[in-house]
């Protein structure tokens, strides 16, 4: 069994309950906020939020950042479908940006996993444009994940991969959502 397709609430090695936390301090913002753009990820996200360039340029764009630290495919396919995408307003763009920290799972679970994220993502938001977010530096496992996402989401309406390093590849959203990203970069 492919341990990416599992929805999974990550473990509490740490006996706080932090994460759980965490969770429903986000599910609470998803029924008083009134963003237009989500941010989905692991701990890079979570530690943008407390950045400059978070701040001054991407918060003011009516995002919302629901980043959480050493997050895998499978814990982020919990958050979704235990109600973090149930927004009482329409979402217009959801940047996601997920598979950093699973290490030690073969690339082609960590790509079905993300597909079926992109899948649940839609089922919950359909009008959203997806920005999938990838770092090729990280490891050979994200390349390889990275290769075989181009192949089979970017050819959906409203969905575009953006590398780290390298900038867009390849875009099927709406002129604004590409001048979304020209505000964050000025």
């Amino acid at each position: 069994m492919n341990p990416c397709l599992v929805p999974t609430p990550k473990p509490d090695l740490d006996g706080d309950r932090r994460w759980e936390s965490i969770h429903n301090r986000y599910l609470a913002e998803t029924k008083t906020t009134e963003s237009e753009i989500v941010w989905l990820g692991d701990s890079i996200f979570q530690e943008l939020k407390n950045s400059t360039l978070w701040k001054t340029k991407i918060s003011p764009l009516h995002c919302t950042n629901f980043g959480l630290g050493g997050d895998r495919v499978k814990h982020l396919l919990w958050r979704i479908e235990n109600g973090e995408l149930d927004f009482s307003s329409n979402i217009k763009v959801i940047v996601l940006l997920v598979g950093t920290n699973n290490t030690n799972i073969n690339e082609t679970d960590v790509f079905e996993g993300i597909v079926n994220l992109v899948d649940k993502i839609r089922s919950k938001q359909p009008n959203a444009a997806i920005i999938l977010l990838n770092n090729e530096r990280a490891t050979t496992t994200n390349v390889l994940v990275a290769t075989l996402i181009n192949w089979e989401i970017l050819g959906l309406p409203q969905c575009c991969q953006v590398n780290l390093q390298h900038g867009l590849r390849s875009c099927h959203v709406a002129s604004f959502r590409i001048e979304f990203a020209r505000k964050i970069y000025k």
